[in-house]
Formats: C-alpha cells, sequence, structure tokens
C-alpha cells in the first residue's frame, strides 16, 4: 500500500475538505453561542463531517483550495437535503441513519439548523461572510 503524506505533493495537500469541515464546524458552533441552536439538540459535528464525506464521494472532483466557498455551500446544500429526507446514513455503516427518531435526540428542532445553515448558504452565495464568520473578516484599522 502506499502511504499519504499530507505535505507532500499528493492531490490530498492542495485540497479544502479540511478548511470546509472547519468552516461548517465553526458555523455550528457560532449558532450554538449565539443561541440559535441549543445544545440539547443533538446536532454534532460528526453529523457534518459524516456529510462532507458523502459529498466528497458524491462529487470527488472540485475540492481545491480556490473552491472553499463553493465547497462550504455544496456541503450546505446536501446537507439541507438529509434534514429535510430526514435521512444520513453513517459513512462506514450505510444501513444505519443518523437522524433515524430512535437514534437522535432533537428531530423536533433540526429544521432550526437548516434555517441557520441555509442563512450561512445565502450570504456565502451572495458574497458576504456570514455574520457567524465575522471572526475571520478582516480588520479595519
Amino acid at each position: 500500500g502506499q502511504t499519504l503524506n499530507p505535505t507532500g505533493p499528493s492531490k490530498h495537500a492542495t485540497t479544502c475538505r479540511k478548511d470546509c469541515l472547519r468552516c461548517l464546524k465553526y458555523i455550528k458552533l457560532q449558532l450554538r453561542i449565539h443561541g440559535a441552536i441549543g445544545v440539547h439538540v443533538g446536532f454534532a459535528s460528526y453529523h457534518l463531517k459524516t456529510v462532507l464525506l458523502h459529498a466528497i464521494v458524491k462529487r470527488p472532483d472540485g475540492w481545491e483550495k480556490e473552491n472553499l466557498v463553493k465547497c462550504v455551500v455544496y456541503v450546505i446544500e446536501e446537507l439541507v437535503s438529509s434534514i429535510e429526507s430526514r435521512h444520513l446514513p453513517h459513512f462506514f455503516i450505510p444501513g444505519y441513519n443518523l437522524f433515524d427518531p430512535a437514534v437522535f435526540k432533537g428531530l423536533e428542532d433540526i429544521s432550526t439548523v437548516k434555517e441557520q445553515f441555509l442563512i450561512a448558504k445565502e450570504d456565502l452565495n451572495n458574497g458576504r461572510l456570514p455574520e457567524v464568520l465575522d471572526a475571520f473578516s478582516p480588520s479595519e484599522h
């Protein structure tokens, strides 16, 4: 087998996948901090990572660093689709639905997660940094 070296000349080192997950997790964190979604909702970073993994498999190309915003928007679209269908297969155990009401606590509040991520998507599509990402915007001196 071949060993991947994330700092070597492989394609892996030039992708935005990790940065995409970081942005999504930061959006989720800011939504929690600002009270838009509560801790009780049960929506975890693992759900975001699972959506990202499925998105990469579904569309393996286009994950270059310069496409970060497009990729974040794409993953948000995939997240919204999973929320609407109430179906998010576990990446390694496909028959296990992470949004199954028997295991996912907080389905009654998941529409709030969807709404907040749609707001972030709209901001990104309009060339604005979502409010929840204000910490990343350059400060004016």
